[in-house]
């Protein structure tokens, strides 16, 4: 069989059968058709050299494409100002698809960030050093109007790197884990109308005023470009204001804009904390930055060991995709290194059998990749998300009208540090709107907030695992779902939740959230460990939790060293009532595809909601069954869950796993669990995560 060739060169040459030449800078692309060897093209990493591949397989015929093609990247970073847009015309063929490789992995880096000069680093004294701000590079966007009049979720100015290391905008107090308290409340500013039954339709909108202790926000009266991050009301909201009056008089800060849920201590008890960020005179530490937009530099106080002479600097501030297809068809992206990026790095729309495979995404503001619309058999395998700056995934795809499966896959993936922007709601794994989509051998972790939300329909949940989520949150869980009750039929099977515990003093959490009257989704052969807290010895918070919802089903796990295994709380009938639908969360349409006869067969139980047959609360019940408590403080709450019979059982001790202090949860075969529950099915503890052996070095 004859093989295509494509060779990206300096030059014309003039050997080759059919050429094709791309003038938008010196290089040239060149199309052979040789007798024999692979069906090639060979970039380097000049500009535009992603599209003008794209425009090479564009330009092939279909017997051509049909020997299929391979675009392999050479060693380098390619910077991408515009999105490299694919559709249709750069698809392959099934069986003869179009591969995207690096030419040698690990050394192909796709970013849309600017290089800073290293030799114009310069040393300002008293540690900081600075470079200037790139040529081209778009920062003043991030300073326009529209960040200063909303509330932003993560800080609105663009990531500095150096030698690949996220900086943070300076700050005060300083670290990951620095932050101070509100001292007063002294007006809790205009609130979200809904947010309390006591605010006036009439008061005027403006932003919250509290106090402060010591003098130090006295120092950012004259600072400009100075946010204010706080969990201004809630530990599961931190947003970002600006100020708008420093009193140095009365000690207060006056918020710019009002908090959604205005500046107060509302269900979560805890201090309400709060820092300032990106302030210049707060750069006194390793890993900070700042932007001196008069000045044109970036200043940043580097890390030790760090020879600012000549270390890599990048500057993020293209606001553009790096891979975008839409309607792309049996195309593979292979061993490439996406970092370094202000937007998502690639979006996959409406595509079919486009497979990602022992690809890094790291350090981006935003999240790594979306798989949506209307998307089949898309596969994300054996990659690395790392340093993100607002969750890594959003996986969706299948049809919701039809109930049509999706089936794309994400599958041994390591997430870690994914909320490195956004320190809520910005999860690991979001399973959007879509039908039958799958995560499974994967390992989630170091998430401050949530890990995955899984609002979805037919969705499967397997074989991962999911630990040291939730630490610095209230009212939150590892996995969340809720607030869509169309979304039904999921199941969470064969996974490891370990230590899902919040540092806050007072807080509730759970390793599993069923949110809102959430209700139909199937627990199976998981095993909890240390996971999930309540605030008091009566509180209804347990490792799988449900918010007024029901007909969610536990069968055969295993709860160890948890302070309750399941947990709930139950709607009054009035409430149940209200927002049995749940209206506020919506989408426009769903309302009447639960009404549809294809809903309701799919779904029996919907036609009942709908019809007031779950109206009163004993109707409303949660069931575990063939479960075991190992050391818990209960198994059930007061109310919401009843066991199956005599099947639920409660263990004090070791009952017989293989080796608990280093970590084996398998029960041995001579386990009690297995003498005093005949029906308990072993769970397959040790193929529970990864299946390649990950690099130690990650």
């Amino acid at each position: 069989m004859k093989h295509l060739q494509i060779v990206m060169t300096s030059g014309v040459a003039a050997m080759l059968a059919v050429t094709v030449s791309l003038a938008a800078d010196s290089s040239a692309l060149n199309v052979s058709v040789p007798n024999q060897g692979p069906c090639r093209i060979d970039m380097s990493p000049v500009p535009y050299a992603l599209n003008k591949a794209r425009n090479a397989v564009r330009a092939l015929s279909s017997a051509e494409r049909a020997r299929g093609v391979e675009i392999v990247l050479a060693p380098g970073r390619y910077f991408i100002s515009a999105a490299c847009e694919l559709d249709d015309r750069d698809s392959g063929m099934p069986g003869a698809p179009v591969v995207w490789r690096a030419e040698k992995p690990g050394t192909v880096f796709i970013t849309t960030a600017h290089a800073c000069d290293a030799g114009e680093a310069k040393d300002e004294g008293g540690g900081v050093w600075s470079v200037p701000i790139p040529k081209g590079a778009q920062h003043e966007q991030y300073f326009a109007r529209y960040y200063r009049e909303h509330e932003m979720w993560s800080i609105p100015i663009p990531d500095f790197f150096v030698d690949g290391k996220p900086y943070t905008a300076a700050q005060w107090p300083n670290g990951e884990d620095g932050w101070t308290e509100i001292a007063s409340f002294i007006d809790r500013g205009w609130m979200k109308p809904g947010q309390t039954s006591d605010q006036r339709p009439d008061e005027p909108v403006r932003g919250g005023t509290f106090g402060f202790v010591g003098d130090r926000p006295k120092r950012w009266v004259n600072e400009k470009d100075c946010w204010l991050e706080g969990y201004w009301c809630y530990d599961w909201r931190c947003t970002l204001i600006q100020p708008k009056e420093i009193n140095c008089v009365s000690n207060t800060i006056t918020l710019s804009i009002p908090h959604i849920n205005g500046v107060r201590i509302s269900t979560n008890k805890s201090p309400r904390r709060w820092r300032a960020r990106h302030v210049r005179c707060e750069l006194d530490a390793p890993g900070e930055y700042y932007i001196d937009r008069t000045a044109g530099r970036i200043l940043f106080y580097p890390f030790p060991g760090t020879n600012p002479a000549s270390a890599r600097y990048a500057f993020a501030t293209v606001r553009q995709r790096s891979i975008w297809a839409k309607g792309l068809k049996d195309v593979e992206f292979r061993n490439l290194v996406f970092e370094e990026s202000a937007m998502r790095m690639m979006q996959l729309e409406n595509c079919e059998r486009v497979s990602v495979m022992r690809c890094v995404f790291r350090c981006g503001h935003d999240e790594a990749m979306i798989i949506g619309g209307l998307s089949r058999g898309c596969k994300v395998v054996s990659c690395d998300f790392l340093d993100m700056g607002d969750g890594a995934i959003r996986l969706g795809g299948g049809d919701e009208r039809t109930l049509e499966r999706g089936d794309n896959i994400v599958e041994d993936c390591l997430f870690r540090r994914n909320s490195r922007v956004r320190l809520v709601s910005s999860e690991s794994i979001q399973f959007t709107r879509g039908v039958g989509n799958i995560v499974r051998h994967c390992e989630i972790t170091d998430q401050p907030h949530q890990a995955v939300r899984m609002n979805t329909n037919d969705g499967l949940f397997e074989y991962c695992i999911v630990s040291n989520c939730c630490t610095k949150a209230d009212d939150a869980g590892s996995l969340y779902k809720g607030g869509h009750p169309i979304c039904r039929g999921n199941v969470i099977r064969h996974c490891f939740f370990k230590d899902i515990r919040s540092l806050l003093k007072e807080a509730s959490m759970e390793a599993i959230y069923f949110d809102d009257s959430d209700g139909s989704s199937l627990v199976e052969g998981c095993v909890f460990e240390n996971a999930g807290r309540y605030r008091l010895p009566d509180g209804s918070s347990g490792a799988v939790y449900t918010n007024g919802g029901f007909s969610n089903v536990v069968d055969n796990c295993i709860f160890v060293n948890c302070m309750s295994a399941t947990g709930c709380f139950v709607d009054k009938d009035t409430t149940w009532k209200k927002r049995r639908t749940v209206r506020n969360h919506m989408r426009k349409g769903d309302l009447e595809l639960m009404q549809t006869e294809l809903y309701q067969k799919h779904y029996p139980i919907m036609k009942g909601i709908l019809e007031g047959a779950f109206d009163t609360v004993d109707m409303r019940m949660n069931l575990a069954r063939n479960s075991v408590a190992v050391d818990c403080n209960r198994f059930f709450p007061k109310a919401g869950w009843v066991a199956e019979g005599d099947t639920c059982l409660s263990i004090t001790g070791d009952p017989g796993f293989v080796d608990r202090k280093g970590g084996d949860l398998t029960l041995r075969e001579d386990s009690e669990v297995f003498k005093r529950l005949p029906s308990f099915r072993s769970i397959p503890f040790g193929k529970i995560g990864l299946l390649r052996k990950r690099d130690p070095g990650i």
